[in-house]
């Protein structure tokens, strides 16, 4: 594991970690590792948080998408008079209840519910590709900030010579 302790350093991760977002951690005077900060990164960014919920919205979508659709309760009274509400009074009154259930064509309930799992296999697939993205500019910062270190102790290690 590599830790940065010198001053010069430390100034550059201070700005760095300003320019990353992760202003909390860059006010510790504390030994950061490439782990920790790549976890910081990761918890700091929105993207990561709301593609994971998206691609979890999408999943229980799926679900709901493969089912039928909700059945519907009727109730009506027909051909009642108007002057009194009496059902007794005419022969063709009628108090009619009942339940309706929709049965959508072919395998229509089947592809949809296959899109929408496709869909969320998608934005699982950009979270993960976001989180590499986030990797991999947390390392090449970290080691910008390695090199930038080692430069400095050989500079430190040389001035004398000039």
């Amino acid at each position: 594991m590599m830790y940065f302790s010198s001053s010069a350093v430390r100034r550059t991760w201070h700005v760095a970690c300003l320019i990353a977002g992760l202003a909390p951690y860059a006010a510790v005077h504390a030994a950061l590792t490439l782990e920790t900060a790549e976890q910081l990164a990761l918890q700091a960014d929105p993207a990561v948080l709301a593609g994971q919920a998206r691609a979890q919205a999408l999943d229980e979508q799926a679900v709901a998408d493969g089912q039928l659709p909700d059945q519907k309760l009727f109730l009506s009274l027909r051909n009642v008079p108007l002057d009194d509400f009496s059902m007794k009074r005419e022969g063709m009154s009628q108090a009619v209840a009942g339940i309706r259930q929709s049965f959508p064509r072919g395998r229509s309930l089947f592809y949809k519910q296959k899109r929408t799992q496709w869909l969320s296999s998608a934005e699982s697939a950009l979270v993960q590709n976001t989180v590499k993205t986030i990797q991999r500019d947390v390392r090449e910062a970290f080691l910008e900030l390695y090199y930038q270190e080692q430069a400095d102790a050989i500079a430190a290690k040389t001035r004398g010579l000039f």
